[in-house]
């Protein structure tokens, strides 16, 4: 019978052969051992010149790159009986690495806290995760910090086992059944608990969209109520048509209840102002005495000025006190002499 096998360049040069790479091997089977007869039927299939031969070196043997570890000089029967005993010894360790393997995994499976076992169940055995849910599993099962990040591994490697494999272990297949109809009760409870969350959620957000009408209603009638009150001609006619009012109802407002204020730059940046002015600091004071929030910062505003080239921009930054009024959208502002240019802070 003929076999291939693969002998190293170097290892060739080494003991001065002159022939390397794939050689065809003619050897008789009654000079091989039984063991080593039943190792060589397990061997690779390679064709070469047409040819199917079996290779005596093959890629791998279990975990171990038996090509790049076991290179050969010379194609002979004691190469072929050396390959082949390594062969069976590789082998049987891969087989005793895969046996505790499966020991472990099993072991883990056994050991590990039940409900943690049925949480996983529940998260493999659907592709319902959006958040909600997630959060009606940590409700029912809070996960175990211990088997945070190996939760998974130990539950897939068992549910990965061949099915003889499983029937090896006594208990094994009871407890992945029990883990499973134990899911399916808790997929129920967690699909309760999220249409109850679903609908509670629901009834909140039309109970705040309500609150936010009532309160919109309450803010109209107030502006309503100035606007009949204290408003201009201009003003007045704009709410009764149904127009857009706000904008002039805040100016008008401003105009008369503080005189001196303004709203705020479209386009500024706000910086605390340490060591304030005089002015500002009894501004201040006055403002808080009518029960409003206020304070006084550097309000920096950019300005943009038209000239002959097109537009351009600059920033002025100056002190101001700044209120924070219930009723208008933005703040008002009112300025207090000092430049930034002009104080050290």
């Amino acid at each position: 019978m003929e076999c291939i096998i693969n002998v190293s360049e170097t290892e060739a040069i080494k003991q001065g052969i002159n022939q390397s790479g794939d050689i065809i091997f003619e050897y008789d089977p009654a000079d091989l051992t039984q063991e080593q007869r039943e190792e060589m039927a397990l061997s690779e299939i390679k064709s070469l010149k047409n040819n199917n031969y079996l290779l005596a070196n093959p890629g791998w043997i279990g975990n171990s790159n038996y090509r790049s570890k076991v290179k050969v000089g010379k194609a002979d029967m004691e190469t072929l009986r050396s390959l082949l005993d390594l062969r069976i010894r590789l082998r049987a360790e891969a087989l005793r690495e895969r046996q505790e393997e499966i020991e472990k995994a099993v072991s883990d499976f056994m050991s590990a806290p039940f409900s943690q076992l049925v949480r996983q169940a529940t998260i493999n055995a659907t592709r319902h995760r959006d958040d909600i849910w997630k959060q009606g599993l940590d409700k029912l099962i809070p996960l175990d910090e211990e088997y945070r990040n190996t939760l998974y591994d130990i539950y897939k490697r068992a549910l990965d086992l061949p099915p003889d494999t499983r029937n090896e272990f006594e208990g094994l297949n009871d407890r992945i059944e029990q883990v499973r109809e134990e899911s399916e009760k808790v997929k129920e409870e967690v699909l309760k608990l999220d249409a109850q969350r679903k609908e509670d959620w629901e009834r909140r957000k039309k109970e705040d969209e309500e609150k936010a009408r009532a309160a919109e209603k309450a803010a109209e009638d107030t502006r309503r109520a100035w606007v009949d009150k204290h408003g201009s001609e201009r003003l007045k006619l704009m709410a009764e048509a149904g127009y857009e009012y706000r904008r002039t109802y805040e100016e008008e407002r401003i105009a008369l209840e503080f005189p001196g204020y303004s709203l705020m730059p479209e386009d500024y940046d706000r910086d605390d102002r340490a060591n304030p002015s005089l002015e500002a600091l009894k501004e201040l004071r006055r403002i808080e005495t009518l029960g409003l929030k206020a304070s006084i910062d550097w309000v920096t505003e950019t300005i943009k000025e038209e000239d002959d080239y097109g537009y351009e921009t600059r920033e002025e930054k100056y002190e101001a006190v700044v209120i924070d009024a219930p009723w208008c959208r933005k703040y008002i502002i009112k300025r207090t002499g000092a430049h930034h240019d002009d104080d050290e802070e």
